[in-house]
């Protein structure tokens, strides 16, 4: 997602400086602006201080340095720059759209949303507000609003060129790939040699299957920006995809340097993955409760360069991850943190320690649950049908490609008619309706109310035959216990899973099953269907 930036180049400054003086300010405002839009961004600034050395109340020119503070990476200086813009000037919509763009960038939605509608109000037809509000609606996922305000602002703007690309996002994200693929054609007619519409169309053509013209896609915005680390991580994503580990984890190691990516906010130094001669390591997990799942199994590696290993995780994970081989400390808050030598993101691991596909870690399993103890686990064990098996139909609706992953569960009718299985609900947090749809089924058990943590949700699963499930962190859970496991997986799945294979180099007791063709879930229930008579024959 790219932010539409207005910098003013109207001259309306307040007098309260002879004309000289007052002339002096707007020649080096006028200068500023010249080398911001040149991308001269510390040359820029300095001709803004210098505006406002003359003149201190040049809100313009305070509002334009907020411009560059903000490219820098400077938000809440920028945030304080706008705000003295408009302390001089409250009705000055642009310094309110520029400061709704930034506070977008620092995480802080609802006051982005508030100043964008106020710079609305004072300027209905203001494009790069419109193209700004469309970027808050696409990041809290209201795709109908974003692309409401996007199609706006191209109306008044049909030249913008990032309202094309953050366009485009949103309509590959509804699914929309024809639409995703029109808007950025549009995005490079406007703009030929701009990166982020590049990587964006590689994006999407790794959504289409066409992996080739993806890297290529990835590679020309890299050749136009050296450092975009969003292109860096996409192309990385795309080789994990075909298996080219090697290249993949490198390029995986941009993710922290994306806009809008506060880092991992460890200062230790980054283990280097040599041994450790008695000192200490930090691991810790990121992003989501899958893949600190998938990935705590280095830990064992980690304890074998000789150096004592502390983990921190969240705190769902605490008692599954009790007892993991390799950790010598588990620990789930900050102040519980002894002093570490070096740390590592659990997700950095493969690449510091060189996995390759065929050396990926498969000592299976490597978690373990508690014995069964609460009522539901008597109750699931009680069951004398031929199969107890779980299910999972959603992922955490959270997750920005969750429409592509999660399903309704009225795909799974096919599945519910079939005689001789209990099915286990382990889906958390169910969407509204959902359950409806399972209920009267009289072979189904809803076992959400004892998902109190992983841990318990692990209890479950050691009772049942197989686990089916969508990418969630479920499926991750049932390959990492070891237990029978078969992966519902969209047409282009998370990079894990690879391609064109039926069964997980990550989880050896896993089957895959794909879709053949874009959200088609019906063909992919038929074949589990065809497969689950054939286990009960």
């Amino acid at each position: 997602m790219f932010l539409a930036i207005s910098i003013q180049t109207d001259s309306n400054p307040i007098l309260m400086a002879p004309f000289s003086f007052l002339e002096q300010a707007q020649e080096h405002k006028n200068r500023g602006n010249t080398l911001l839009q040149q991308g001269l961004l510390d040359q820029a600034a300095q001709e803004y201080l210098l505006a406002l050395h003359i003149q201190p109340d040049h809100y313009i020119a305070l509002s334009n340095l907020g411009i560059v503070l903000q490219a820098q990476g400077r938000w809440q200086e920028a945030v304080d720059r706008f705000s003295q813009a408009l302390a001089i000037q409250p009705g000055f919509a642009p310094a309110l759209s520029n400061l709704g763009a930034v506070l977008l960038r620092m995480g802080r939605l609802a006051e982005a949303e508030t100043r964008l509608l106020a710079a609305l109000a004072l300027e209905p037809q203001f494009p790069e507000a419109h193209a700004n509000l469309g970027n808050v609606y696409l990041t809290l996922g209201h795709w109908e609003k974003a692309i409401q305000h996007y199609e706006y602002s191209l109306q008044l703007n049909p030249g913008n060129h990032e309202a094309w690309t953050n366009l485009g996002v949103v309509r590959q994200r509804r699914g929309e790939l024809a639409h995703a693929a029109d808007c950025f054609t549009h995005a490079l007619k406007a703009k030929p040699d701009y990166p982020d519409a590049w990587a964006n169309r590689g994006c999407l053509s790794v959504e289409l299957g066409e992996l080739p013209r993806a890297m290529a896609h990835f590679e020309h915005a890299l050749k136009l920006a050296p450092n975009l680390a969003e292109a860096h991580l996409a192309l990385g994503m795309a080789l994990l995809l075909t298996g080219n580990f090697t290249e993949g984890w490198r390029h995986h190691e941009w993710r922290w340097r994306r806009n809008g990516t506060v880092g991992h906010g460890r200062k230790e130094p980054l283990w280097d993955g040599k041994a450790l001669h008695g000192n200490s390591v930090l691991l810790h997990c990121e992003q989501g409760m899958g893949d600190s799942i998938q990935f705590v199994r280095f830990a064992r590696h980690v304890k074998e360069r000789g150096g004592t290993v502390v983990l921190r995780c969240p705190k769902p994970l605490e008692r599954l991850f009790t007892g993991v081989s390799g950790v010598d400390r588990l620990v789930t808050r900050e102040d519980q943190i002894p002093p570490c030598t070096c740390q590592a993101p659990l997700m950095s691991l493969p690449h510091i320690l060189g996995t390759t596909l065929e050396t990926i870690p498969t000592t299976i399993p490597y978690l373990f649950p508690a014995p069964p103890s609460l009522p539901i686990h008597q109750n699931i064990l009680a069951r004398s049908q031929p199969l107890r098996v779980g299910l999972v139909w959603r992922g955490s609706a959270g997750f920005q490609d969750d429409q592509k992953r999660s399903m309704d569960p009225l795909f799974l009718q096919p599945l519910l008619s079939l005689t001789g299985i209990w099915w286990i609900g382990l889906q958390v947090a169910a969407r509204p309706g959902d359950l409806d749809v399972l209920s009267p089924c009289d072979h189904f058990i809803d076992a959400s109310p004892w998902l109190t943590d992983f841990a318990e949700t692990a209890a479950i699963i050691n009772t049942l035959d197989l686990v089916i499930a969508v990418d969630t962190a479920v499926l991750h859970l049932a390959g990492a216990l070891g237990r029978p496991t078969w992966a519902l997986l969209p047409f282009t799945p998370d990079w894990r899973w690879l391609l064109h294979r039926e069964e997980s180099p990550w989880y050896p007791s896993m089957r895959l099953f794909r879709q053949k063709r874009h959200g088609d879930w019906s063909e992919v229930v038929e074949r589990v269907a065809a497969a689950l008579r054939l286990l009960l024959t």
